[in-house]
């Protein structure tokens, strides 16, 4: 198994959910690569803190790569083509580049990167360090604990792993390929 995609869910959004995994079936069928991908999802309702249901979902995971796509969130038709390619050269984590929203509004893109060391914005565009949407090694994503949390626990992850200095090799990925909806109202 080349890579494992994660996603938390709740019951709230069921619907939300049965559109994304539509469309990851699709686009794994479509390209043939239900033999490369696994996906694992958790699902309750709000009884486990985000970060819990992150952690259990990692310790399942079986790939050589792990990353979490947001259940609101949504992918491009290219997502696995591009980084299943880009997983061909072995590196640490992959770049992602993608368009984020609040509430449909302000659409930003935006690049995490291990060459982004800082978050900042700069000319409209939204710079950070990778973090759980970026597929990096699953031995070097399951060192690090989410925190228990509900709100901050992908940062926190994140910065773990930055200041772990373990991601040393990236391979990027030159096309938005994940759309990042950010709701204002949680």
């Amino acid at each position: 198994m080349r890579l494992s995609v994660l996603i938390c869910t709740i019951e709230q959004r069921k619907t939300l959910f049965d559109v994304l995994m539509a469309r990851i079936n699709d686009f794994l069928e479509r390209g043939d690569f239900t033999s490369q991908v696994e996906i694992l999802s958790e699902c309750d309702n709000r009884e486990m803190s985000i970060g819990k249901k992150r952690n259990l979902l990692l310790s399942r995971a079986k790939g050589d790569y792990v990353c979490f796509i947001d259940d609101d969130d949504s992918i491009d038709e290219e997502y696995f083509v591009k980084i299943l390619n880009a997983l061909e050269s072995s590196p640490d984590c992959v770049q992602i580049i993608g368009m984020m929203n609040t509430d449909g509004y302000n659409q930003q893109r935006f690049e995490h990167s291990i060459t982004h060391p800082v978050y900042y914005d700069h000319q409209g565009v939204y710079y950070r360090y990778p973090n759980h949407l970026n597929p990096i090694k699953r031995e070097i994503a399951q060192r690090f604990k989410f925190p228990e949390v509900d709100f901050g626990e992908d940062t926190d992850w994140a910065t773990q792993i930055r200041d772990s200095a373990l991601l040393q090799r990236e391979e990027s990925i030159d096309k938005v390929i994940y759309h990042y909806r950010y709701s204002s109202r949680k």
